[in-house]
């Protein structure tokens, strides 16, 4: 009888199911309806802090994180102007990115300004400029042909708006680039992307 009671005992104390982020499956295509593959898309909070990211793959598909109290996006690659939205792509949605024909660095009404450093990064033909304007920090992917924005902010629960960049680095591996952010209390914070900046 003890012994019943102890299985029984086991099978209540079972674990709940893991609760699983919510996913969006986005298409990047151009004008024509082609994929794009290496876009970048970053789901940004009201603040244009990014709080979720993802590159596309040959199909031009990126899965992207969708319980992160995201308010819209931000889409870029190289030879397109990159494009914003104010609300977040739904599942099996599709962003459309128009081919750029100027590499200047503007961006809704706003525009890079004195550059302050550029940084290479470890693949050909990728690199990041800092400026004192916001947006502070841009990346190239195709030897400056085009430039988009990078948003910086690592989370939207950190409190931290968006900021000068106040210094770059980039490690050499693919990729790989850290930013330093002043924080509200006047303090530093340093940080880093695996992804080329489209997640921090």
């Amino acid at each position: 009888m003890a012994g019943s009671l102890a299985a029984g005992a086991i099978v209540a104390a079972a674990p709940a199911a893991i609760v699983q982020a919510a996913e969006v499956d986005v298409i990047v295509q151009d004008a024509d309806g082609n994929p794009i593959e290496r876009a970048m898309v970053a789901l940004v909070d009201a603040d244009g802090a990014v709080v979720s990211g993802g590159i596309a793959d040959s199909t031009g598909e990126v899965v992207l994180s969708d319980d992160t109290g995201a308010a819209g996006y931000v889409a870029a690659a190289p030879g397109y102007v990159t494009a914003t939205g104010s609300t977040v792509p739904t599942d099996d949605s599709t962003i459309t990115l128009t081919a750029a024909d100027s590499s200047a660095l503007s961006y809704s009404n706003a525009y890079g300004a004195q550059v302050s450093g550029v940084f290479a990064d470890g693949e050909p033909g990728v690199f990041y400029i800092t400026t004192d304007g916001i947006p502070s920090v841009w990346r190239t992917l195709d030897y400056a042909g085009t430039w988009a924005p990078v948003p910086t902010l690592a989370s939207s629960d950190d409190g931290i708006p968006q900021s000068s960049a106040g210094g770059l680095v980039t490690s050499g591996v693919a990729g790989e680039v850290g930013v330093v952010l002043q924080a509200p209390s006047g303090q530093n914070a340093f940080y880093y992307s695996t992804d080329y900046g489209t997640t921090w």
